[in-house]
């Protein structure tokens, strides 16, 4: 799901898959919590909460820079992104 998608879809109501998507897409290259709040659409609350079980899942690694805690896509993360696009593009 590249950036554009994710700007498309902000006020549609999107499935659990989207976002778990939207915020793996954001965290590639590694992105504060506030970054990743802003750039996948979501509250602080619903975007802890999906941190959380990605980094129980191993979808997204958890690393600190200059004391701020940066959210990383993991391999298995990657994979999810490359599936979640293949999928997405055979129903369009």
């Amino acid at each position: 799901m590249d950036r554009a998608l994710i700007r498309a879809a902000v006020g549609k109501n999107r499935s659990r898959t989207e976002i778990t998507a939207s915020i793996l897409t954001v965290a590639q290259n590694g992105e504060r919590q506030v970054n990743i709040m802003k750039q996948s659409h979501l509250n602080s609350t619903r975007l802890r909460f999906y941190l959380s079980e990605l980094t129980k899942f191993g979808l997204i690694e958890t690393t600190y820079a200059e004391g701020a805690r940066v959210y990383t896509t993991s391999q298995k993360g990657t994979q999810y992104i490359l599936q979640y696009n293949r999928i997405s593009n055979l129903l369009k």
